[in-house]
């Protein structure tokens, strides 16, 4: 050790310089050698106790992890749902309907929300209709067809007319028909396609 006020060197561990009586550092330490040189004390850093940390960390991950993956799963699901919802129930609205070889628009279909219908004659849709209720049942009906649209689903739908008006004037027989339905969307674009299991007819429509 080495005095700091008045340079004296100490090979013993001696607490205070015997000479000017200052408080001797282990900073600076003589080592003696051939060449008499001195060396600055090396450093040791102190050892750091990282277990409560790592502990902490593993318990964090345990208790949070699966609440995380649970609140994705539930996300993802109702994502799911909302979505096959949507298209499951975007059938109903109002198409214009032609019969397959015909280019012309020959009817107008309606498929509400409260399972009302109205199937009219195009461009005159209050002297030329049948009305009622309609019941649909998912089939699997054309299933081959799946891959080929962004979205494709067939059902079977039961139209119970419950009025019949020709001409402005109401008629007192009922109509009702059977048809087997495909419900197609493709690029943005939905469509109905029709076949009349009576008439044999078949019917493309486009949505409005």
């Amino acid at each position: 050790m080495k005095c700091n006020k008045c340079g004296l060197i100490y090979y013993n561990n001696e607490k205070f310089c015997k000479v000017c009586g200052s408080q001797l550092s282990n900073d600076v330490y003589y080592q003696p050698n051939q060449n008499n040189i001195i060396y600055n004390k090396p450093f040791v850093p102190k050892k750091t106790n990282n277990l409560g940390l790592i502990i902490a960390l593993v318990l964090t991950c345990i208790v949070y992890i699966p609440i995380i993956i649970f609140i994705i799963f539930v996300f993802i699901m109702l994502s799911s749902h909302k979505t096959n919802y949507t298209y499951n129930h975007s059938y109903k609205g109002t198409y214009d309907c032609r019969k397959e070889l015909s280019s012309n628009n020959s009817a107008t279909f309606y498929l509400g929300y409260d399972n009302d219908f109205k199937w009219s004659k195009y461009n005159d849709e209050e002297n030329n209709y049948i009305s009622g209720k309609y019941t649909i049942n998912s089939t699997d009906y054309g299933s081959n067809y799946n891959d080929s649209y962004d979205y494709y689903k067939s059902y079977s739908i039961y139209l119970d007319g419950m009025e019949y008006v020709v001409n402005g004037n109401l008629q007192l027989s009922d109509i009702n028909s059977d048809f087997q339905m495909e419900h197609i969307i493709d690029d943005g674009n939905q469509q109905l396609i029709l076949y009349e299991t009576q008439n044999n007819t078949k019917y493309i429509c486009k949505k409005r």
